[in-house]
């Protein structure tokens, strides 16, 4: 789940609070806002500086967000083919299943999980952190 789709997770802790999905209405872009996707963990908290995983087939969970994402599950070889040392700034192959706030589902290439947006107030980077 997209960790930010709590909508009371900051009375948590959790922070910052104005990035929270409080409500419906917090949501911009349905099309483009994720709410469950494919992952290592049932959630993550992507932010527009997280890198990728390296392992392409474990993920990591160094961050807790795009990391817990950045699997190669869909539209490569095969899961297990996953390459499992990606140099940082290369190219990332695969996709992930993506259900999103609409309730359309889609598959993502890992290269473009930075374009959409996880959180309010989401900016695009112009070139995908290493």
């Amino acid at each position: 789940m997209n960790g930010y789709c709590y909508g009371d997770a900051y009375t948590e802790g959790y922070e910052p609070e104005d990035q929270f999905f409080k409500k419906l209405s917090n949501v911009s872009i349905p099309t483009q806002t994720p709410c469950f996707s494919d992952s290592i963990w049932v959630d993550g908290w992507p932010e527009v500086s997280d890198a990728p995983a390296t392992d392409l087939y474990s993920g990591a969970d160094d961050n807790i967000g795009t990391d817990r994402l950045t699997i190669a599950r869909h539209y490569y070889k095969a899961p297990g083919a996953a390459p499992k040392n990606v140099p940082p700034g290369a190219p990332l192959v695969g996709s992930i299943n993506v259900a999103f706030i609409d309730g359309h589902e889609a598959p993502v290439k890992l290269e473009q999980l930075w374009t959409l947006y996880w959180h309010v107030g989401w900016v695009i980077p112009s070139v995908r952190p290493r």
